[in-house]
């Protein structure tokens, strides 16, 4: 039983490093915060997995019929091919329904919508609409007109 906890702790703990690693790459590069911000916490759960369930991940791969004594005590290549694997299938997720832009495609650039903007006018608000805005001015107490005794 304690090898295949030390299976469980290796390949969790693997997946998790690398999944934290991936998630903050992805903080930083443009466009992506949304997906680092859930692999880190994919990530975080691993770790979470290692540190405080072994136990209760083993009893789950034995319920799945996973015999891990076939399995080495050492799982960090697996781990690590795990982390790629659900990186990739989130990636993908992100493209499908987030329409998440691929980091190797430019942005398009769209046609102006506005014929003022592509004069080089300035595409602010018409002065005609706000022509009728009657403005409430504070009086000074120094303008009011003095009454004759």
């Amino acid at each position: 039983m304690q090898l295949e906890i030390t299976a469980i702790e290796t390949f969790y703990r693997a997946a998790g490093w690398a999944l934290f690693a991936l998630g903050a790459l992805h903080c930083v590069l443009p466009r992506s915060f949304r997906l680092g911000v859930v692999l880190m916490l994919i990530g975080d759960a691993c770790l979470a997995i290692a540190i405080a369930f072994p136990k209760k991940a083993a009893e789950i791969f034995a319920l799945a019929g996973i015999d891990l004594t076939q399995f080495p005590a050492d799982l960090t290549i697996p781990g690590l091919i795990f982390a790629l694997a659900l990186t990739a299938a989130f990636y993908r997720i992100f493209m499908r329904f987030f329409h998440f832009r691929p980091l190797w495609q430019r942005a398009s650039v769209s046609a102006p919508k506005d014929d003022r903007s592509a004069a080089g006018e300035s595409a602010a608000a018409d002065p005609a609409i706000f022509a009728q805005v009657k403005l409430n001015k504070v009086s000074d107490p120094s303008d009011k007109p003095q009454s004759k005794d």
